[in-house]
């Protein structure tokens, strides 16, 4: 995989190059017994950069044992007779994870007589009895800082998989079906909703940073309150009481330590001070949250979704309610666990044993336990003791008082027939008022076409001779048609066609219309442009993140009942550090690549026009003028071009082939811009080690599509520009133009596709 080269890279340059890890670290003096506690890696430990599992042992075996120490590592902790009870009388150091935490008890505190040292390789220390830990003069120490990049980025992943309803409409591309109204109906953008962090250390700061150009209203609950600069900086407001935050937020992360103070924090009577419909993302610790209080919120729909890879007890039981409860995004403890995670807290790990055999401090930050002391925030004491919907009823009111909404739009003129075609919404219609893109919402504008006197027929049926639309195609004046549901616009539809003047896409893109046909009969053709950009670029990043991340497979395991961290981690990374190249850079592709920026990739892009000097230089991405040349560069591809002959099959079985082994592709322009089973073949044989996307060569895409079978995917129907926001935005659109069109005024000339027999240029 590219991501274990980029990995390979790292793991040099931390333990070959560092000034830790290249000094003579041999200490004269007493010889001592480590003993490490990790999960086994079994049949994925031949990634030789999986260093956090058993077989790898932080990758310190050979420099412990050459300076004479006995070192131990086993996975078995539990139990009387476990392997780690064994060792307990004469160990001297005990490291461990909290992928797969040694509990250390007051009891098993008393047993080990010579332990000096507990060591996290990660952050947390709720597998260990803290008090007993310093009343025995213990030091207790965890890699700071080691797993915060992996953490955020995973919080982020796990916000956007729940705000754009992500997972049905993967279980739909699983299971052969295509309902594209059951995803729509909840699926939101982020962008302008309110997220408050509840905890602002390390790991909430990088995810508020990571948060800033998505454009939300951004709040922290913190004992400590940020310098005023950083945020400023970072655009985000300070609130001092916890309650008053809550029913702020759409979304809320967890971001604070266990504690006696916080263990329950979020119990049945805080979870109702939230907004209902409220999304929670908890990747601190589990036992923050009330158990049966969040499976009871989650089965209410007071809380929407509720994401995270902790849980109280770890291993999840298998009975666990919330490997059970609606609209969830659990996995077993990975967030921390990637490989450039594992990395850097075993480098952080060998350099603190290095430091305790030396007698010397480690960093400040990494104390717990130091002399008898807990370290400040584990004293944390807590000292104030769908929302969606509501956000996007306020656009909808919004749109219905905008200028283009609420002037007169009456026309006097000729009555003209509008046929729009989407898809059913069926019983998630009455779910959302403002779910418009489907048959039953008809774009909110029948009332409007009506009171002007034009005809307006609604209609899913659009396929063969007998459909609906065929019956209608001889006097309608206007079609309407999403991507989502395209209503295919054949030349011989067009020529059946005789008083058809304009078709309309309400969204972006138009390879559903045989353009040329459309010219040639001097047709208008319009697509509702940025409608859905957000919606489309907020969708490729989470898409980016669910492949670098291997997510799919943790939350396949909590939803199985399974619990295997080494079946994820062994092919999870950090999105950071590693080269994203997307193929165009339009409106969508520009929008990525400004959310990318706050992760410290290595953005590159190809086009056929060259955006501006200043704003490449202000996103910090780099102009490919090939783009053969810049595939073999890129971790991650994004497809970002419109679907036209010159591109239909331009990612045939020889341009995939130029790609780095491993590479991660993401596609939500069009389907038929890859050779369908080339992509399945460089799937199954590793080349590609994952691609996602939303659209398919033919959609509804059968059932045997091979796409829905071919390993590491993460496919769903053509979703990601139909969020409720996005179907307020190209339901106003389209309203706009129609007005336009009866006035006999233009239309924006971005929104052309066709204008007077002639095709606007990324056409051509």
């Amino acid at each position: 995989m590219a991501m274990k080269r980029a990995a390979s890279s790292a793991i040099r340059s931390i333990f070959a190059s560092s000034s830790t890890f290249t000094r003579n670290l041999h200490a004269p003096g007493e010889k001592k017994k480590i003993v490490g506690v990790f999960y086994k890696g079994n049949e994925y430990a031949s990634n030789p950069n999986f260093v956090g599992c058993v077989e790898r042992a932080l990758g310190i075996r050979e420099w412990l044992e050459s300076q004479g120490h006995e070192y131990i590592v086993t996975d078995d902790k539990e139990g009387p007779d476990c392997e780690l009870e064994k060792h307990l009388p004469d160990l001297h150091v005990l490291i461990s994870t909290p992928f797969h935490p040694a509990y250390v008890t007051a009891e098993r505190i008393k047993k080990a007589k010579n332990l000096e040292l507990l060591l996290t390789a990660g952050i947390g220390s709720d597998h260990i009895d803290l008090k007993a830990a310093a009343a025995a003069g213990l030091t207790v120490a965890e890699v700071t800082g080691s797993n915060v990049v992996s953490v955020a980025e995973d919080e982020l992943l796990r916000i956007l998989v729940l705000v754009r309803n992500f997972l049905p409409g993967y279980h739909q591309a699983v299971k052969g079906e295509w309902n594209v109204a059951g995803i729509a109906h909840r699926a939101y953008d982020l962008e302008g909703k309110t997220i408050g962090t509840v905890g602002a250390g390390r790991i909430g700061k990088l995810l508020l940073q990571r948060l800033k150009p998505f454009n939300c209203n951004l709040l922290y609950f913190d004992r400590v309150r940020m310098d005023h600069e950083l945020e400023k900086e970072i655009g985000v407001k300070f609130e001092e009481d916890l309650d008053a935050m809550l029913p702020k937020c759409d979304v809320i992360v967890i971001n604070m330590p266990l504690t006696e103070q916080t263990r329950g924090l979020f119990d049945k009577n805080r979870i109702a001070k939230c907004k209902k419909g409220v999304v929670i993302v908890n990747n601190a610790r589990g036992a923050i949250m009330d158990t049966q209080a969040i499976a009871d919120a989650c089965s209410s729909g007071h809380v929407a979704g509720y994401g995270g890879d902790v849980w109280p007890t770890q291993p999840a039981p298998k009975d666990h309610p919330w490997r059970y409860m609606p609209n969830h995004a659990m996995t077993p403890h990975i967030s921390g666990t990637t490989i450039d995670a594992q990395l850097r807290y075993a480098a952080g790990v060998k350099d603190m044993l290095d430091r305790h055999f030396r007698g010397e401090d480690f960093p400040k930050q990494n104390y717990i336990v130091k002399e008898g002391q807990l370290a400040s925030q584990y004293r944390y004491i807590v000292t104030h003791a769908m929302a969606m919907k509501r956000v996007a009823s306020s656009a909808v009111r919004l749109l219905a008082s905008s200028s283009t909404f609420a002037r007169n739009l009456h026309a006097p003129g000729e009555k003209k027939k509008i046929v729009g075609v989407f898809y059913k919404g069926n019983e998630y219609a009455s779910l959302n008022p403002n779910f418009v893109g489907c048959v039953e919402g008809a774009l909110g504008i029948r009332e409007w076409l009506e009171s002007q006197g034009h005809q307006y027929i609604v209609t899913d049926d659009k396929e063969g001779p007998d459909s609906e639309l065929e019956k209608h195609l001889p006097d309608l004046h206007v079609l309407i048609s999403t991507p989502f549901h395209p209503a295919y616009v054949t030349a011989e539809r067009i020529k059946k066609a005789k008083n058809l003047e304009l078709l309309l896409t309400a969204g972006i893109g138009s390879d559903h219309i045989d353009l040329n046909a459309a010219a040639a009969a001097g047709l208008t053709v319009a697509e509702v442009t940025g409608s859905n950009v957000v919606s489309v670029a907020e969708d490729e990043l989470m898409r980016i993140l669910i492949l670098v991340r291997n997510f799919l497979p943790g939350y396949h395991q909590a939803v199985n009942g399974e619990w295997n961290v080494a079946g994820i981690a062994h092919r999870a990374y950090d999105l950071e550090g590693k080269t994203v190249g997307t193929v165009a850079a339009g409106r969508i592709g520009r929008l990525l690549l400004q959310r990318l920026k706050p992760f410290n990739c290595n953005l590159l892009y190809f086009d056929r026009v060259r955006m501006d000097s200043e704003l490449e230089k202000e996103i910090g991405v780099k102009f490919e003028e090939e783009l053969d040349a810049m595939l073999p560069k890129c971790d991650v591809v994004v497809i970002n071009t419109p679907l036209t002959e010159q591109t239909r099959g331009l990612f045939d079985k020889d341009r995939i082939a130029k790609c780095k082994k491993g590479v991660l592709i993401v596609n939500n322009a069009r389907g038929a811009i890859m050779d369908t089973q080339a992509l399945a073949d460089a799937c199954s044989s590793g080349h590609v080690a994952g691609y996602s996307g939303d659209v398919w060569p033919i959609q509804p895409a059968p059932k045997d599509h091979p796409w829905r079978y071919m390993p590491n995917h993460a496919m769903t129907p053509h979703i990601s520009g139909t969020t409720i926001d996005a179907q307020l935005r190209y339901a106003a659109g389209v309203k706009d133009m129609l007005d336009r069109h009866f006035r006999g005024e233009d239309f924006p000339a971005q929104n052309y596709i066709v204008k007077e027999g002639q095709l606007a240029s990324q056409y051509r």
